[in-house]
């Protein structure tokens, strides 16, 4: 029996040897490896939530400002005009208007001109007249491209042809 309880004394030393030596290994890798991940991964959630949190917060601010976008680009389409439009009308009138508050004697015609028309406006009058007019076309609400403006000089008159396209919608 003496036998038999110094191998079962062995036997119980060596398992709590291993396990002291299990649990030191666990304890090792808990330690230096496991809670440093814990560490990070919690890092990772906390900048998560706040990026979620900032993603929300950018969403609000930016969602003010695209409406605000949304009235200023339908207030920029509002100054492009089709020629067959009510607006073109009103723009021709504004032309035979700035003329006349110039002094400035106004002659329009079109062109066609690829996809869209050529408007061909002439006007005679003083140098300061024209300059005056000119102002005010670049000044008016609706938008054009001014393709080109050639001054020519008819004895004491001024002239002066600019040629422009009204931009579409």
């Amino acid at each position: 029996m003496n036998e038999l309880r110094k191998n079962f004394f062995i036997t119980l030393g060596s398992l709590g040897l291993i396990l002291l030596v299990l649990g030191g290994i666990f304890a090792y890798l808990l330690y230096y490896q496991i809670l440093p991940l814990r560490e990070r991964l919690l890092e990772v959630l906390v900048a998560i939530n706040i990026a979620e949190h900032r993603k929300d917060y950018f969403i609000n601010i930016v969602q003010n400002d695209i409406e605000e976008g949304k009235a200023d680009i339908e207030s920029i389409r509002s100054h492009f005009f089709a020629y067959t439009d009510r607006s073109a009308k009103e723009f021709i009138v504004f032309l035979e208007s700035a003329a006349l508050r110039n002094n400035l004697a106004l002659t329009i015609s079109t062109l066609p001109s690829g996809e869209a028309a050529l408007t061909v406006v002439s006007v005679d009058g003083g140098y300061s007249n024209i300059m005056t007019f000119l102002r005010q076309l670049e000044n008016e609400k609706y938008l054009f491209h001014i393709d080109s403006v050639a001054l020519r000089e008819q004895g004491e008159v001024l002239g002066a042809t600019i040629q422009f396209s009204l931009a579409k919608p």
